[in-house]
């Protein structure tokens, strides 16, 4: 599998620009573990909108992120325009860790036709009664039942369904299904699904398609747990393996070479 390259004459932004919504009064870790993997799998940029209350906290964590606030401590209505502007800026948007409360009709504007990866808080019906035919969405085992059969859904929808576990899955809307056995025990860890859906976000923003991003990201993170479980053992953090993203993606083009 090959992983995107750069060419020699690209400047600032050519490589991906990804747009976060995510994180809330309620949780800050997650908004930065996502930017930062969308930048360890190759994308330029990454800006992060979030609770103004929270910014400077998001912010915190890393200075390589652009982060914006938005009023209250959860996205609202009043959230919109600042939204649909980091949208409009974004190839990608990634939507839902850590959101806790967000006003889904607001959400399910902002996502509804747009090129996107939907996590967590944005797995919500109202949000996925959008136009999905441009996403990838990333459930864990409990959101994935919500789903009900992936096939169908993915079907239905137009979405492209990585469904996260010891084994993931992905589901084409066109019905073809792949498994990605890769990574380790210490990945139930909070703040891997983040990661994971940072990754595919930062994939898709630099061109390439649904499908191979969501196996891309599977695998490389998956390597990636893998090499800090060798490292920490089950003491691995999120943030360990978000570190190693880059390997993870290195090995993937070496078995396809």
């Amino acid at each position: 599998m090959s992983i995107p390259r750069r060419d020699d004459d690209s400047h600032k932004g050519e490589n991906g620009k990804v747009g976060v919504i995510a994180g809330s009064a309620r949780y800050t870790g997650a908004p930065a573990l996502c930017g930062q993997a969308a930048m360890r799998a190759g994308a330029d940029l990454v800006r992060i909108l979030t609770s103004e209350k929270t910014r400077d906290v998001v912010a915190g964590f890393s200075k390589d992120l652009i982060v914006g606030g938005y009023g209250g401590d959860f996205l609202t209505a009043e959230s919109l325009s600042e939204a649909e502007d980091l949208a409009g800026w974004s190839d990608v948007v990634v939507a839902g860790p850590g959101l806790a409360e967000p006003d889904y009709e607001t959400l399910s504007q902002i996502v509804d036709g747009t090129r996107c990866v939907l996590d967590a808080d944005a797995i919500h019906e109202t949000v996925l009664e959008s136009d999905l035919s441009d996403a990838v969405i990333t459930p864990h085992r409990g959101e994935a039942e919500r789903l009900g059969d992936l096939e169908s859904f993915a079907s239905r929808t137009g979405a492209v369904v990585l469904a996260k576990g010891p084994t993931d899955r992905i589901v084409s809307p066109e019905g073809q299904v792949s498994e990605v056995e890769r990574g380790h025990p210490t990945m139930t860890v909070g703040g891997t699904g983040d990661v994971l859906t940072g990754a595919v976000g930062g994939l898709l923003a630099q061109g390439m398609e649904r499908e191979a991003a969501a196996d891309a990201g599977a695998r490389a993170v998956g390597v990636a747990g893998e090499l800090a479980a060798d490292r920490y053992g089950c003491g691995a953090l999120a943030s360990d393996i978000l570190e190693r993203i880059p390997d993870g993606l290195e090995s993937l083009d070496h078995s396809a070479s």
